[in-house]
């Protein structure tokens, strides 16, 4: 009976510690990421993307239209919150919950958008891409992989790697409070 439990146990704690993958946090958390150049060096002047996770969907707070899932520049994320402190977490409520949580490893989790697949035309070729948000086992890097296979049979394969970045980072003016003491 005894090796019975202990055999329970065991399945229940490796069921438990297969299903850390997926991001749980609370509803407010938002994870800012800015995009690095190929030294991994963030560009101050570059792409944003805003995350907030609900388990198993996650959903982007900085799309653009101009730039696709690229996400906003910096100056676009500063002036938003500029004009209001908590914009992007009023957005939580309202944003779509559109990328889906796919697979894990013990080096990374990776969400793809929920309809993964898009036709598109350029010129003469046609080719379906899918995008996909890989985020390493500590959140702090983000790679953005777009895979596009073409008609002509022709893959290609770009990815981005963009870092994890505080709130404060897209602070302006004033990064403290004043002392209290004047200097002449």
């Amino acid at each position: 009976m005894k090796a019975k439990r202990f055999l329970l146990f065991v399945m229940a704690i490796c069921l438990a510690s297969g299903v850390k993958a997926q991001f749980y946090d609370s509803a407010d958390d938002i994870y800012y990421y800015v995009i690095c150049n190929d030294e991994e060096k963030i560009v101050e002047t570059g792409y944003t993307l805003i995350f907030n996770f609900d388990g198993k969907k996650a959903a982007n707070l900085a799309p653009s239209k101009l730039s696709g899932w690229h996400g906003q520049y910096v100056n676009d994320v500063k002036s938003n919150l500029r004009n209001n402190a908590s914009f992007y977490e009023e957005r939580v409520e309202v944003s779509d919950y559109d990328i889906i949580f796919v697979s894990s490893s013990s080096s990374n989790t990776t969400y793809k958008m929920r309809d993964e697949y898009h036709d598109a035309t350029m010129y003469t070729d046609s080719y379906t891409y899918i995008q996909k948000f890989v985020f390493s086992s500590d959140r702090d890097k983000l790679y953005y992989v777009i895979e596009s296979n073409h008609s002509n049979g022709k893959t290609t394969t770009n990815k981005y790697t963009y870092k994890r970045v505080d709130k404060s980072f897209f602070r302006v003016g004033r990064s403290r409070t004043p002392s209290g003491t004047m200097h002449e």
